[in-house]
């Protein structure tokens, strides 16, 4: 007789675990395996009647996933210290599991957290189950590190996605800390090789938060960022297109230097006048000494006045030589303010001594980009210095004139 109360409570304990279960829910749970669950999970979901019901079904999936984990990182800890060998198909294995047991996690918790049909938010399972899966997670990191090194682009951009899409997820907040410093670089890479196997949306997607890290990767993650919206324009809808895009990641980032840039040679190439110049002029406005801004605009400027009736040459001259006070070696300046004042000494009449001023100050200027850059690799120097000296009457006019003819 107790033999028989033992077994109708045990009968009694089995009934009870999927009491008001749904059919499509039992299937999941009795899952053996998280390939088994996963397939029975993806196939009945839309059948399971509440988001408990799913909470219920993803806790499963994240806990028979995170028992292979453990078991197949227990069975490298063995191999190492018996110098036995873990396969690539063991790591691969173990990887993965440490992958599907925080997706499933993840998704555990949207519908765990979900309001019950009182009304509240009364979850099961998310509090015993991040720090869990947490362990698992922080292992991405070397199952990137581990899938770059097998040249398997895939998987690594699978690994770093998941860590990146994952790393402010209140689930893990047990680790965080922990990959914190790696956050960025592992974003970036994320985004590079998405990037590299086609997949432009996760590239973007994962750029965009290695731009907003605060770790020296930022710089470069902003110029890819800047890369990536740059492809195939072809017509003036995709300029326009890309203009927005730009604006927006200012708008969202107003220290990028590097979308400002982008966006000024936009609106250069454009022939955007008015808005470069404007944009030029706040970009000096938050930091007067921003070398980009005053080069640009005094290059705006010279090609603005080049088209005037009534050329006034002052403004993109003092923006120059503002520019030069930053970087007093760039070659492309030094010969741009040569030749602006080359320009301002052609049209002055009636006054001799200020004309052959304002070429001897020309002068200075080009000399001194031939002296650092004499076979003219990184601006056209040579006929502008030309100029200045035949206006000069320097016999040096002769040496300048055969660079002229190469």
């Amino acid at each position: 007789m107790r033999k028989f109360m033992i077994a109708a409570a045990l009968v009694l304990g089995v009934s009870a675990a999927f009491a008001g279960d749904s059919d499509a829910l039992k299937a999941v749970m009795k899952a053996k395996t998280y390939a088994e669950a996963s397939q029975l999970l993806q196939s009945n979901l839309s059948s399971m009647t509440s988001a408990a019901e799913k909470a219920k079904a993803y806790n499963k999936l994240a806990t028979l996933a995170l028992a292979e984990f453990n078991d197949k990182n227990l069975a490298m800890q063995t191999a190492a210290m018996t110098k036995q060998t873990f396969t690539k198909a063991d790591s691969l294995a173990m990887y993965d599991a440490a992958y599907n047991a925080t997706k499933a996690a993840v998704e555990c918790a949207k519908y765990d957290n979900e309001p019950n049909e009182k009304g509240k938010v009364a979850p099961k399972f998310t509090k015993s189950l991040g720090p869990n899966v947490a362990n698992a997670r922080i292992q991405l990191l070397n199952a990137g590190q581990w899938a770059a090194s097998n040249n398997d682009n895939e998987n690594l951009v699978k690994y770093w996605g998941a860590l990146t899409e994952t790393h402010n997820n209140p689930l893990f907040e047990s680790t965080k800390a922990t990959e914190d410093p790696n956050a960025g670089l592992v974003a970036y890479y994320a985004a590079v090789y998405a990037d590299r196997t086609g997949k432009t949306d996760l590239a973007e997607k994962y750029v965009a938060v290695a731009a907003s890290d605060t770790a020296k990767i930022a710089g470069d993650a902003k110029a890819f960022q800047l890369t990536l919206a740059a492809r195939g324009l072809k017509t003036q809808a995709d300029s326009l297109a890309y203009v927005e895009k730009v604006k927006s990641m200012i708008e969202k980032d107003p220290t990028n230097e590097a979308a400002m840039q982008a966006l000024s040679n936009m609106y250069y190439s454009m022939n955007k006048t008015t808005e470069l110049l404007q944009l030029l002029d706040g970009m000096i406005q938050k930091n007067p000494d921003n070398y980009f801004g005053w080069a640009m605009k005094g290059q705006t400027l010279m090609n603005q006045e080049a088209k005037a009736e009534k050329p006034n040459w002052d403004e993109p001259i003092n923006c120059y030589k503002h520019a030069l006070k930053l970087q007093p070696d760039n070659v492309a300046v030094l010969t741009l303010t040569g030749a602006v004042l080359n320009q301002k000494a052609s049209g002055i009449v009636n006054d001799k001594n200020a004309q052959t001023a304002l070429y001897n100050e020309a002068k200075g200027y080009l000399e001194h980009a031939q002296q650092l850059d004499p076979n003219q690799e990184q601006a056209k120097w040579a006929y502008y210095l030309y100029s200045t000296y035949y206006q000069l009457n320097d016999p040096k006019a002769k040496e300048i004139e055969s660079l002229l003819k190469k």
